[in-house]
């Protein structure tokens, strides 16, 4: 869009030619005023293509080009976003996932990383948020839910992977839950669902542990 500034040149400008035949002719102020149209259209086009350049890149910025799920920064982003309000957090963790890239290759191991994000994006509430942690870490931000409530999701996604046909071996997860509470930083929220994913790798693996039992 055109700022005041703008437009009142513009007009300023027009108001300068005056309709007389003797100093200006008819065709010559045709061309005037389509020269300005001309000029208009371009500039908001261009303020178009400005904006959604800009929104392309914000979303490049925050999302993980392997996963296309929310990357660390974006994570970070919604969880300061949370402050003061209730949520719950699961920290996964795919279990053996350095077997799987020894024995069968990093291309396979993105593939594991691919289709596993697939599998828990669509199987999560759409008022959900899920980002890539890091490697092989995923972390899940549960709106308006106790960690009781997350736990069962938590479960459920924990069924669903080791049940997946990833081609080429059983893959399972380890699952992290802890609950934002008043009392509690987000550093002291995310420690406990780190703690709490290191409890179930520590147990045996492929199993949900709450912060809360810790």
């Amino acid at each position: 869009m055109l700022s005041p500034e703008d437009k009142n040149s513009i007009i300023r400008q027009w108001l300068i030619v005056k309709f007389d035949k003797t100093f200006v002719g008819y065709e010559y102020l045709v061309q005037i005023l389509i020269l300005i149209l001309l000029a208009i259209l371009f500039y908001s086009f261009k303020q178009k293509d400005l904006r959604e350049y800009n929104k392309k890149l914000k979303k490049l910025s925050t999302t993980d080009s392997l996963t296309n799920l929310h990357n660390r920064r974006k994570l970070d982003e919604l969880l300061n976003d949370s402050k003061n309000k209730k949520y719950s957090l699961i920290l996964l963790d795919i279990d053996h996932f350095k077997e799987i890239n020894d024995i069968h290759g990093h291309l396979e191991g993105d593939k594991v990383l691919v289709e596993l994000s697939r599998l828990l994006k669509n199987s999560l509430n759409k008022n959900d948020e899920i980002g890539r942690w890091g490697g092989e870490e995923f972390l899940i931000i549960c709106k308006n839910t106790t960690e009781k409530d997350a736990s069962v999701i938590a479960l459920r996604l924990k069924k669903l992977i080791e049940e997946y046909d990833f081609k080429i071996r059983k893959v399972t997860a380890s699952f992290g839950v802890s609950e934002a509470k008043k009392e509690l930083t987000l550093k002291d929220i995310l420690a406990n669902a780190d703690n709490a994913l290191y409890k179930a790798k520590q147990q045996g693996r492929n199993q949900v542990v709450l912060a809360s039992s810790l």
